[in-house]
């Protein structure tokens, strides 16, 4: 079973992956691709980098109802546990396919932060790290309210205590998409957005889903979706046709890929790498720093577009 950190406040590097599952044969026949040795050379790369933690993004696998999905899996990630890495995970649509009870079985007998509920937090010296469940289909009613009165709390705790200086907000369904086969999570803006834009010190929100890379900056917040573990690779809309202007302008499909973040002083470092092909190495697609918001006292400006400095 995979563990969180032991002393999270120790914690200065944090690699997120999403979208590791495997395209199913139904998926093969209509031309998607398997892109297994690209989803072992992402685990392989991150082993070699041996980060903190490794938050993963959800859709570990295609049916979270197979345990023949799972021990597939197993076999994959198995460089991690070699490698003694904590690991967390959030629950993608993938991972409740066709019985969701056994695919929350899946997740429990294998990530230590799922067994008491599907979201966490994880107070990273003056970082708040919030993962949440954005499968609502699954939760039904009384437990997608009760998530999303514990993120509001969460968000206030954050709000009053001078120690945290940052949030970074994780879930698997992305609000904002150029997906050509994907749209907005509409669900998401009115049940996640209000408290996420009021509250200052909210730095980012993270996604899976969509598999591609793809960075917007909307007011002062940044939103990424990171779907690139090995997933067939998704199109999505360029040019005047977007829906939200996106950050990176790499080519379509983008490539695979992992975000690694390093928790500075000023806030948090952005390092995205990734590959097209599994005989290229890896590159930086992308990297950008976001500051601590200002506090009282202190000359440091608060994060935002204007401070989304970018090498790419």
């Amino acid at each position: 079973m995979f563990s969180p950190p032991k002393n999270p406040s120790a914690v200065r590097s944090i690699v997120l992956v999403g979208d590791q599952q495997r395209a199913f044969w139904f998926e093969r026949v209509l031309g998607r691709k398997q892109n297994d040795a690209a989803r072992r050379k992402i685990v392989e790369s991150v082993a070699q980098e041996r980060p903190d933690l490794v938050v993963l993004l959800g859709d570990q696998v295609f049916c979270g109802a197979l345990a023949s999905d799972w021990r597939r899996y197993d076999r994959l990630v198995a460089p991690w546990r070699e490698a003694g890495l904590s690991v967390c995970c959030l629950a993608g649509n993938h991972d409740y396919y066709l019985n969701p009870k056994r695919g929350r079985k899946h997740l429990r007998s294998r990530f230590e932060n799922q067994q008491e509920t599907p979201w966490f937090r994880f107070e990273i010296g003056e970082l708040l790290l919030i993962g949440l469940d954005s499968n609502r289909w699954v939760l039904g009613r009384r437990r997608w309210k009760e998530q999303m009165d514990w993120f509001a709390d969460r968000l206030a705790g954050a709000r009053a205590r001078p120690e945290i200086r940052g949030v970074l907000v994780c879930l698997h369904h992305p609000p904002f998409t150029n997906c050509r086969i994907g749209w907005d999570r509409e669900e998401l803006h009115e049940a996640l957005l209000p408290e996420f834009l009021s509250t200052r010190k909210t730095l980012a929100m993270v996604s899976g889903h969509t598999h591609a890379f793809e960075r917007f900056v909307k007011g002062e917040k940044t939103y990424l979706v990171c779907g690139g573990g090995g997933g067939f690779r998704m199109s999505l809309l360029e040019g005047a046709d977007q829906r939200h202007r996106d950050r990176c302008t790499l080519p379509c499909p983008r490539p695979f890929h992992y975000v690694r973040i390093d928790r500075k002083d000023d806030g948090l470092h952005f390092g995205i790498w990734g590959f097209d092909g599994v005989e290229d190495p890896l590159r930086s697609i992308d990297q950008f720093r976001l500051d601590y918001p200002k506090v009282e006292g202190s000359s440091k400006r608060p994060s935002g577009e204007g401070e989304n400095s970018s090498t790419a």
